[in-house]
Formats: C-alpha cells, sequence, structure tokens
C-alpha cells in the first residue's frame, strides 16, 4: 500500500469517526475531538495533495506515462 493510499484511508476513517459518533458521545467531548479531527484530515488533505502532485509532475516530465494518462483520461470519459 502506498503512502498516499494511507492517507486516503485514514482521513475517510477520521471523517466516518465524525459522522458516527456524534450522537454517542457528550456533547464538549465531540466538539474536542472534533477540532482535533478536522486539524489532523486538513494535514492528510495537504499530504495527499502533495503526493497528487509529485505524481502529477513525473507524469508530465515522461511522454510515455504523459501518453498513458491521456489515454486513460479518454477512456474514463
Amino acid at each position: 500500500m502506498s503512502e498516499q493510499e494511507l492517507y486516503i484511508v485514514d482521513k475517510k476513517k477520521y471523517q466516518g469517526q465524525l459522522t458516527d459518533e456524534k450522537g454517542f458521545m457528550d456533547l464538549q467531548d465531540y466538539w474536542e475531538k472534533s477540532a482535533r479531527l478536522k486539524i489532523l484530515l486538513e494535514d492528510l488533505k495537504e499530504a495527499i495533495e502533495v503526493i497528487e502532485e509529485k505524481i502529477q509532475k513525473i507524469i508530465e516530465g515522461d511522454e510515455t506515462l504523459s501518453r498513458q494518462a491521456r489515454v486513460a483520461v479518454r477512456l474514463t470519459e
């Protein structure tokens, strides 16, 4: 599993916690945990964006990868 995949899995897990736990926790505890998780989610989002930018630069820097990416995009449209 790649670093990017790990970040995406963690992000989804923490987003799920925010949704699932609201009805089961003391409201004050929920808001405190929610604030911490939102900071963590933002950090994960930024890390994912950095990795995606690196991937895009690698693709753009290689003619074969660039061509394959264009073909893949056309196939998904």
